[in-house]
């Protein structure tokens, strides 16, 4: 028998699942769960070890083509934006291409804009001293709040083009994700609201995706605890995604 001084002395193994002490029958069906990829129902008292066994079961998922989802604005139906799936760590990638993109168009538009501005104001100016007229100054003033206005409403910022990451998963582990007391929405995605819809403030609709706790589990394991306090509707639309 070996004699310890403290607990640091004891081996700690590197693994959840041999971690786990007294629920032999739970773990062997772990092991074959995520091997298999299947789901499990666990079914005991608080402090057992269910949540334990959920993320031994997410260390013991073999990773298979880790995906990245990105939602892309639709150049034609902004209300309807594409889902794409790339390879895990591309989606940054793609969403910092297309930012530095974004932002040099944005510079050249700022600066055709302000050339356009200011060849109306000395415009204006030139005829209002040679005619001795405030007349012509005023009307460029109104050209140049015109094509302040047509800039807003019609020359989209091409800031708004950008596309939104919306799960990032892991490349070395399959995720897992918590969702215990999650209402519907954050479960299973939702579109957030934007007050301001209108005038050329409002958010582009790609950017008000927003991905559920389903999502972000994809590929990997979703822990709810007591999931029989979800709602009927909420516990259908998790059986029909299952």
């Amino acid at each position: 028998m070996r004699d310890f001084v403290d607990t640091s002395d004891i081996p700690v193994p590197k693994t959840l699942i041999e971690q786990v002490l007294g629920q032999e029958e739970a773990c062997t069906i772990i092991r074959q769960a995520a091997r298999q990829r299947r789901h499990v129902l666990l079914v005991g008292d608080p402090g057992t070890g269910k949540s334990m066994l959920g993320q031994a079961m997410a260390e013991l998922i073999e990773i298979t083509n880790p995906e990245d989802i990105v939602v892309v604005p639709h150049p034609l139906e902004p209300t309807l934006p594409h889902i794409r799936r790339v390879p895990a760590g591309q989606g940054v990638q793609e969403v910092d291409r297309h930012r530095s993109r974004a932002q040099r168009a944005t510079q050249s538009l700022r600066f055709v804009v302000w050339v356009v501005v200011v060849s109306l104001l000395l415009v204006s100016l030139y005829f209002s001293l040679r005619e001795a007229s405030a007349t012509y100054l005023l009307g460029g003033a109104v050209l140049v709040g015109l094509t302040l206005w047509l800039r807003q409403q019609y020359l989209k910022a091409p800031a708004i083009m950008v596309p939104k990451l919306l799960v990032q998963h892991p490349k070395d582990c399959a995720p897992f994700v918590d969702a215990t007391g999650l209402h519907a929405g954050a479960l299973l995605g939702d579109v957030r609201h934007d007050p301001y819809q209108s005038g050329g403030v409002e958010t582009p609709p790609h950017h008000l995706v927003e991905a559920g706790a389903i999502h972000r589990a994809h590929t990997g394991v979703l822990y709810i605890d007591e999931v029989s306090l979800l709602g009927i509707e909420a516990q259908n639309h998790l059986l029909t995604a299952m």
